[in-house]
C-alpha cells in the first residue's frame, strides 16, 4: 500500500510540477487558495440550507440570488444597495412585455 501511495504521489507531482511551481516565477499568483475559499464560503454555508428546500423552484431562486450577489461583489457594487435598487425598479416594469429595461440594471 505504501508503494501505491508513493507511485500515485510521484505521478501526480511529476506531471503537475510545472504548474505547482508556477507561483515561484509569477508574483501575481498566490501561494494558497484562500481567496477562492473565501469566495465560496457563503455557498458552502448555504448548501446546508439548500437541503431543506421543499421545491426545485426554491433552490433555483436561491441560486439566482447568490448569482446576483456575487455579480455585484465582482463589480465592486454594494450588494445591499444593488438589491434595494432591483427590488424598487423591477416592480415598476411588471406589466412590460419588453425586458430591455433589465440591461440598465445589470452590474
Amino acid at each position: 500500500m505504501h508503494t501505491s501511495f508513493h507511485q500515485q504521489t510521484y505521478y501526480d507531482t511529476s506531471y503537475q510540477e510545472e504548474y505547482l511551481r508556477k507561483f515561484l516565477t509569477d508574483g501575481r499568483i498566490p501561494m494558497d487558495n484562500n481567496y477562492a475559499e473565501q469566495a465560496i464560503r457563503p455557498f458552502t454555508i448555504a448548501r446546508k440550507n439548500f437541503v431543506l428546500m421543499e421545491s426545485d423552484n426554491g433552490a433555483k431562486a436561491s441560486a439566482m440570488i447568490f448569482s446576483i450577489a456575487e455579480a455585484a461583489k465582482a463589480n465592486a457594487i454594494n450588494t445591499y444597495e444593488y438589491f434595494n435598487l432591483l427590488l424598487s425598479e423591477i416592480p415598476k416594469h411588471q406589466d412590460d412585455k419588453d425586458t430591455k429595461y433589465l440591461d440598465a440594471l445589470l452590474p
